[in-house]
């Protein structure tokens, strides 16, 4: 697919696409930032390669076998693998052989436009990061790089490198992901807001929600510091920590980790959490709008879970258990004390 909108970005730039191409190429580009920065760079390329003047109008046959030869014998001394145009060289003849007669020097700069794309895709120190989120009622799956796997819960974001260098394995979260690291020799380190996570290789959740970074060990050793201070904490398997705004770790505790892990298996888990929580976590589970009257009720404390059920049903336990009411308010829900 790549492949196809770099030929297109060079007919844009060479003035030989039509209407529905140039509507195919717009859509794209409005797709994301990536896209934009790839047809500039294709563009810089072509401006750059397409000053190269040759004189006279050659055999059009030899002059694009000639050029094939000494472009291959070049990127070949300047230590690029020499299959390059191999790969390329037949489609773009093929695609700029009707335009070729009029300007030898336009199909010498294709040529030198194509191989600076795939030298840049292919040879760039540049790593590409990498951007996924979730949105309220979504969870993705995330394979990286090294074989890790990463869980995404609703309401998450992760940023990493497409792929990691050989110094660290670096991703940085902001909501609730769960690992499943794979283990190398290379630390795999999670940043939050406040927090940073390391490991070898292990299975852990990180939830980051307001200024608070909790952490629950499924598997293995985590050491959980905060960022300012590196103070911290370790913490192995069914162990977990708190690193709330820029306060020293938690002590770790004894937890159930399958039971703190439920939203992975579309449980609503709480544990001693606040009211507030409470109804952050509806909001981003059911995506709704819950309010609360009175500042005397948000204090309230839960610990329990859900599971299978509606807005209205978890509401209605909730509510119950911490002896509130609700009520339908506009297009969400309010939350206030019994009368």
């Amino acid at each position: 697919m790549k492949k196809k909108f770099q030929e297109l970005s060079i007919k844009e730039l060479t003035g030989n696409i039509n209407k529905d191409e140039e509507q195919t190429l717009e859509n794209w580009l409005a797709e994301s930032n990536e896209n934009n920065k790839e047809f500039e760079l294709i563009k810089a390329v072509w401006e750059k390669s397409a000053n190269y003047k040759i004189p006279g109008i050659p055999n059009a046959e030899e002059e694009w076998n000639s050029l094939y030869e000494r472009m291959k014998d070049d990127m070949t001394k300047s230590g690029a693998r020499g299959s390059i145009f191999d790969e390329i060289f037949p489609h773009i003849k093929s695609l700029f052989t009707p335009i070729w007669k009029p300007s030898l020097g336009t199909a010498l700069a294709i040529i030198l436009l194509c191989a600076g794309i795939f030298i840049f895709n292919h040879k760039s120190s540049s790593p590409i990061l990498m951007n996924v989120g979730t949105g309220n009622k979504e969870t993705k799956e995330i394979l990286l790089s090294d074989g890790s796997l990463v869980k995404l819960n609703n309401g998450s974001n992760i940023q990493y490198l497409e792929k990691f260098d050989s110094k660290i394995r670096e991703v940085k979260l902001n909501g609730e992901a769960f690992f499943s690291v794979t283990k190398n020799s290379t630390p795999f380190v999670v940043i939050t807001e406040n927090a940073k996570i390391s490991v070898l290789g292990t299975k852990f959740d990180v939830c980051v929600r307001g200024e608070k970074t909790q952490v629950v060990v499924k598997e293995g050793k985590v050491n959980l510091v905060q960022k300012e201070n590196d103070a911290g904490v370790y913490l192995t398997k069914g162990q977990s920590s708190c690193v709330a705004k820029n306060a020293n770790p938690d002590s770790p505790k004894e937890i159930d980790a399958d039971y703190m892990l439920g939203w992975m298996n579309g449980k609503l888990v709480f544990n001693q959490t606040p009211l507030t929580e409470i109804v952050d976590e509806l909001e981003r589970f059911y995506d709704v709008t819950i309010s609360i009257e009175g500042n005397n009720v948000t204090a309230n404390t839960l610990t329990g879970s859900f599971k299978n059920r509606d807005v209205d049903s978890a509401l209605t336990m909730i509510c119950l258990t911490m002896n509130l009411n609700f009520e339908k308010h506009g297009n969400g829900f309010l939350i206030k004390l019994k009368k």
